[in-house]
């Protein structure tokens, strides 16, 4: 069965076990296309979801996430699954032969009461926001300390708030419509990646709101080819293929003209990867085969 509580059903329990910064996010099917081309580590070295996380993240060409299987026990470094699978009760318990995934580098972590039936989020504190993803709460929230994130049957996407602090929590059984609070680490909010955050997210509101005039929020106006200069289309260059990271031909200038320098990336015409071999995953283009002659690193294709 997949759901969108997948993510988080398991959460719970695990994510107090596994070190700082790898976070316990769900459970994944052995069946799962993200399982077909992996890495696997050296099963000696690895008993555990916990060290397998570690092991993983040590990876100098790591691929953002593990996966965990005790029959075994069998360690895999893996890029972001696009199919998750619930978990058998609200411990986190994966099913017999499923693998328990990890978020690697995280910054954020449960918190001490993990599932709340009822809750406070301090001011300052964002509207509560529907989103397709649990990472796309991660990036909402990035500025903030803490959230909670409530996954939808309804919606089919998760409901997250973005807070100072979650006060005052009664604690429920982790299931959909439960909300589920995160904390940012100790470690993460002293750390310079978060104070580069805030200066990042004040960036990027300035330029949805320079944006704005030309596409919806969230969408970013690029220049198209052809010789009318007041030609554009409205892109997510999140996870614009042939846009990743920004608008390949330029973007559309907010004062009218279309002078703005091209910074995203064409993940079609990347060298040594094959056509249907990659996607554009949070702005950043990610390969998953390669052409005779290149190895696989880091999502790119190298020379062999």
């Amino acid at each position: 069965m997949r759901s969108s509580l997948s993510i988080l059903a398991t959460v719970l329990f695990l994510a107090g076990q596994a070190r700082a910064f790898n976070a316990y996010v769900g459970c994944l099917d052995i069946n799962s296309a993200a399982l077909d081309s992996t890495i696997i580590l050296n099963s000696a070295a690895v008993q555990s979801p916990a060290a397998c996380a570690d092991a993983c993240a040590a990876r100098p060409n790591g691929h953002g996430y593990s996966a965990f299987r005790a029959a075994g026990p069998s360690c895999a470094d893996i890029t972001s699954p696009a199919d998750w699978t619930i978990a058998t009760d609200s411990a986190g318990t994966c099913a017999a032969g499923d693998y328990s995934l990890y978020r690697l580098n995280s910054e954020w972590q449960s918190d001490s009461v993990a599932c709340n039936s009822e809750y406070a989020a301090t001011r300052p504190r964002t509207s509560v926001e529907i989103v397709p993803s649990l990472g796309e709460c991660f990036r909402l929230c990035v500025t903030y300390p803490a959230m909670v994130v409530v996954p939808s049957p309804r919606t089919g996407g998760f409901s997250c708030q973005c807070a100072q602090a979650i006060l005052d929590p009664v604690a429920a059984t982790c299931q959909q419509d439960t909300g589920f609070a995160y904390r940012r680490s100790a470690a993460a909010a002293a750390s310079g990646v978060y104070r580069r955050s805030l200066k990042d997210t004040a960036s990027r509101k300035l330029a949805a709101r320079q944006n704005h005039k030309y596409c919806p929020a969230s969408l970013q106006p690029c220049r198209i080819s052809g010789s009318n200069p007041d030609a554009y289309e409205c892109m997510d260059t999140q996870y614009e293929l042939e846009s990743c990271g920004g608008c390949a031909m330029g973007e559309f200038g907010s004062s009218g003209n279309s002078t703005a320098t091209a910074a995203g990336i064409d993940c079609t015409r990347l060298t040594g990867v094959p056509m249907g071999a990659v996607s554009c995953l949070e702005g950043k283009c990610v390969a998953y085969a390669c052409k005779k002659g290149f190895t696989l690193q880091s999502g790119g294709c190298v020379k062999a």
